[in-house]
């Protein structure tokens, strides 16, 4: 019996010693906002990826973030998405007499921040947008876009759902930060941009990517170049052909 004891005990200390040389696998990424590191099986894509990663001319992006589609028919892992195919702006927010002023298309909107909203003054609808007309000009209110983070204006800012606006803000997306960390970005058009879910999956050793439970599509997320600048080639919702974008890493970043 004590020899069994004994060969039990070498076995057991044969385990450990073997478990200690071969380490844990590590499951996530990074943990940080670099969306092409997940060294450990994790979510590839999450981050903001842009067609311009000098932020100059900047008119696609799509935002992986890590948040639970809340459809109830959604397939367990599936996530939430934001994009846009026609950004455009690029102007940094002004300060005038004290109170912060962005523009959006060709007009200046004094722009608040109350309790974690973003407030756009006297907003007015773009024309053919669906919006009453004749249109009366009337406060609207953002938040900030579930599953992205931020502080202060800085951030990814959508309609808030729970306000009623006659004044049709649902056709407008707004994204400020860039170096300066009040650059503007927004696409004015209810079919530029949205809010979509996204499932990853394998097929033949690859991973592919279903937009709202459709088709899956393969996508090419790769290293070029002699700066090894990660590139990402994806169909995004809305589109016919692919776009070729960068990831945002942690400065600058929305």
């Amino acid at each position: 019996m004590k020899k069994k004891l004994f060969l039990a005990g070498i076995l057991g200390l044969a385990l450990i010693f073997a478990l200690t040389l071969i380490g844990c696998p590590n499951d996530g990424g990074d943990g940080g906002d670099n969306p092409g590191n997940n060294d450990g099986g994790g979510n590839p894509l999450l981050g903001t990826w842009v067609d311009d990663d000098r932020l100059q001319l900047l008119s696609e992006a799509v935002i992986f973030t890590d948040s639970a589609s809340t459809s109830a028919t959604a397939a367990p892992g599936t996530k939430i998405a934001y994009y846009s195919t026609n950004l455009s702006g690029g102007n940094d927010i002004s300060n005038v007499g004290g109170t912060d002023q962005l523009m959006i298309g060709n007009t200046q909107y004094i722009v608040e921040l109350n309790a974690g909203q973003l407030v756009l003054k006297d907003y007015i609808p773009p024309q053919g947008q669906g919006g009453p007309n004749p249109v009366d000009a009337q406060d609207v209110t953002f938040k900030r876009a579930p599953g992205t983070s931020g502080s202060g204006l800085p951030g990814i800012w959508i309609p808030d759902g729970t306000v009623v606006n006659t004044a049709h803000p649902q056709y407008t997306i707004i994204l400020i930060g860039g170096t300066s960390r009040k650059r503007v970005w927004s696409t004015v058009g209810n079919n530029d941009w949205g809010v979509v879910n996204y499932f990853l999956s394998e097929v033949g050793g690859n991973t592919v990517i279903s937009w709202d439970g459709g088709n899956a599509l393969s996508y090419n997320k790769s290293t070029i170049g002699m700066n090894n600048t990660t590139s990402l080639v994806i169909r995004l919702p809305g589109k016919n052909g692919d776009s070729t974008l960068y990831p945002l890493y942690t400065n600058p970043t929305f």
